[in-house]
């Protein structure tokens, strides 16, 4: 039957179905236009989550569903067999991963994943490797965002120096090449290892110049830019943003996490920025003392240091609570309003 309806028909009824249900339309799934209509359309609310499982170290994939009970809602066939990958960051269901470091060496390989229909493919290797830098061609960050213009995914590389600007290079899916922009590289510093966050058509970090900043490379104009942080962490160390730093998209806002997890005061400031790109909107969501929380019962009986528990939020749920990693391989909800651990699951 599907041989005598147009395409723009069929894409008109799919668009109605659950995405489990879609999956066996295998052909027209793999239409980017359909993919990114779907996306787009579709108002369930699911959060992917990675776990390792097994001898060897097998790594599996889940849709969960963001209800009470956070359900398992389906889990994919991770394609790879290179041990832990680093996930570099999604949209419009496409995930990218690094494989840039493995136990005895290292490595400088990229892969697009879209687990929906099942297609996955390596990247070729980037201009700035281990090979051509020495130490600092490995030491990198990175972004994955989709060009909505041409219709384009991109992954943008950013590789230190001894002195700044560090190298910049862009690898767009369109060309399947690696191309170098150092000359759109800002004089800032950036945290090695800490993924971009890509909302509003371009990737951010949080990087340092003579003071903190958000950083944005425009995904179609291939260019940088920068927000200013909030006044109270203009001058912060970088190390002071949760180990690291994280910006989480909450409704297309951003979220902020600025504090120390492990040792000193133990206290997280969580600043929301109320209209996109205006710094003046920054505004202190609220504010968690990692000694306040309530922690279950079953916790407690496996940490002996609930303060050294948690490892970093990663996820805002529509409930309003915080998805957390933490150690063992638990995710924990915690809820701002009652300062309370609220749930946990085995990750």
């Amino acid at each position: 039957m599907s041989d005598d309806l147009p395409e723009e028909v069929l894409i008109e009824v799919l668009l109605r179905l659950p995405t489990k249900s879609i999956i066996q339309w295998y052909s027209l799934l793999t239409s980017s236009n359909f993919i990114s209509i779907h996306l787009n359309n579709n108002q369930d609310d699911y959060l992917l989550v990675r776990h390792n499982s097994g001898e060897p170290e097998k790594e599996i994939y889940a849709l969960f569903c963001d209800n009470e009970n956070f359900d398992e809602y389906v889990e994919f066939d991770f394609p790879f067999e290179c041990g832990r990958l680093n996930i570099v960051g999604s949209c419009n269901g496409l995930l990218c991963f690094s494989d840039d470091y493995r136990i005895g060496g290292f490595r400088d390989l990229f892969y697009l994943w879209n687990p929906s229909i099942r297609k996955s493919f390596q990247l070729p290797q980037p201009i700035f490797t281990l090979e051509t830098r020495g130490p600092r061609g490995f030491d990198h960050t990175h972004g994955f965002g989709f060009d909505r213009v041409t219709n384009d995914y991109k992954v943008v590389r950013i590789v230190p120096t001894n002195e700044v600007p560090p190298h910049v290079e862009l690898h767009k899916l369109s060309t399947g090449v690696w191309q170098d922009i150092t000359h759109v590289s800002p004089h800032l510093e950036f945290l090695v290892r800490i993924p971009g966050v890509y909302v509003n058509g371009a990737c951010h970090w949080v990087a340092s110049g003579r003071q903190n900043m958000i950083v944005l490379f425009d995904v179609h104009e291939e260019k940088f830019s920068d927000i200013m942080a909030p006044d109270s962490l203009v001058n912060k160390s970088l190390g002071s943003f949760g180990g690291g730093c994280l910006i989480l998209l909450l409704g297309f806002k951003f979220t902020l996490f600025g504090g120390c997890l492990h040792g000193g005061d133990g206290i997280i400031d969580i600043w929301l920025m109320k209209e996109y790109g205006e710094a003046e909107s920054w505004m202190k969501q609220f504010r968690i003392k990692l000694s306040h929380i309530t922690y279950p019962v079953d916790v407690v009986d496996v940490f002996f240091s609930p303060l050294s528990f948690l490892e970093r939020p990663i996820a805002s749920r529509k409930n309003g609570e915080i998805l957390w990693r933490a150690d063992e391989g638990l995710l924990v909800s915690y809820d701002p309003a009652t300062e309370k651990i609220k749930e946990s699951w085995h990750s």
